[in-house]
């Protein structure tokens, strides 16, 4: 293999666009059922970390019904990786994304980003599951990219980002100790989310996307290595989504001429899911600068702009709470008199 631009995503160039489409939802199917076995806990009914429902009632259900939805959702994933058969991928499609909803509305800490992306990337193969319509079904998720590297990279634009994410880049992975030289370099670090906007820019302008696929690929290389053993040892759970958004932006962009305005030849049913992604991924993330949107749903991915929750428990009422608690408390600067629970690390 030779390594000019020509030869650096091998045998890609020549898959027609419904054969790329199969890839991408196999890898989709494959990427959340990864994820979903890494975080197991997560979807567990019976578990320490209380459950938060959307709707009162739900979190009640037993561990029983909890296990059978868990059964069929994963059964149904399985099968849309397995088989290319019309009626299993009719059926599976649906089953799929109507259980991961139910399972979904039964706590609000399942919706991760990445399990956030993965349902909505769903969406199109459920209203095409034939690949009919190709042109249109791969707009979908296209649109879907380009909206999560464009917020991530506007969510960056701030000074937490800098103080804190990017502080501990230089600190922690690349070892710089120096106070002095930390502050000299770290607003270098804004060019982390203008490298992120320029790859939205560049996947929605065909002529530039080669450029964009290769920008992605180093991003996300440069993330697992910094979230890997070699950098801070952190956040496991991230590592097949990351690993997802280099697989899919190569089937998606590399070498595809398609204009997004494309969609306006399309269907009108893949048309109003355009329209439905466009308001999720461009317009509602705008309403998450005055708290009106979640900020995992606005793709505000390691911005440090999440506000972080505490308990503090009276040191009269410690003997009280569940010694299971112990490993999760901190310490704050000025607060004294009890003990201090991080949500976080528990929910962790």
């Amino acid at each position: 293999m030779h390594s000019t631009s020509q030869g650096f995503i091998p045998r890609i160039p020549q898959l027609p666009i419904d054969q790329r489409l199969v890839l991408v939802r196999k890898g989709i199917c494959l990427f959340l059922l990864i994820g979903m076995l890494l975080s197991f806990n997560l979807w567990t009914s019976d578990r320490f970390f209380p459950l938060v429902p959307f709707i009162d009632g739900l979190n009640e259900s037993n561990t029983k019904l909890n296990s059978i939805l868990l059964i069929v959702l994963g059964l149904s994933l399985f099968s849309l990786i397995a088989s290319n058969k019309n009626t299993v991928l009719y059926i599976g499609l649906r089953v799929a994304l109507c259980t991961l909803i139910i399972i979904l509305l039964q706590d609000q800490q399942r919706w991760q980003p990445w399990v956030y992306f993965y349902f909505l990337a769903l969406v199109p193969f459920v209203i095409d599951s034939s690949l009919r319509q190709p042109i249109s079904t791969l707009i979908c998720p296209q649109v879907l990219m380009i909206g999560i590297y464009l917020w991530s990279g506007i969510h960056k634009f701030n000074s937490n980002f800098i103080d804190l994410t990017f502080t501990n880049i230089l600190t922690n992975f690349v070892q710089i100790k120096n106070e002095q030289i930390i502050n000299a370099v770290k607003y270098v670090g804004y060019l982390v989310p203008l490298l992120e906007v320029i790859i939205a820019v560049a996947l929605t302008v065909p002529k530039f996307r080669k450029f964009g696929v290769v920008l992605v690929i180093a991003l996300h290389v440069l993330i697992l290595v910094y979230l890997s053993p070699f950098g801070v040892n952190d956040n496991t759970i991230v590592y097949p989504w990351n690993v997802a958004m280099i697989v899919l932006t190569v089937l998606l962009f590399y070498k595809l001429k398609n204009n997004i305005c494309d969609i306006i030849y399309g269907p009108i049913r893949m048309k109003l899911v355009v329209a439905m992604l466009i308001v999720l991924v461009f317009i509602l993330p705008i309403f998450n600068f005055n708290n009106k949107w979640d900020s995992y749903l606005s793709f505000s991915l390691y911005s440090d702009k999440i506000l972080l929750h505490y308990i503090a428990i009276e040191k009269t009422q410690l003997e009280k709470i569940d010694g299971r608690f112990n490993k999760y408390f901190v310490k704050i600067p000025g607060l004294s008199g009890g003990e201090i629970i991080d949500i976080n690390q528990w929910s962790i």
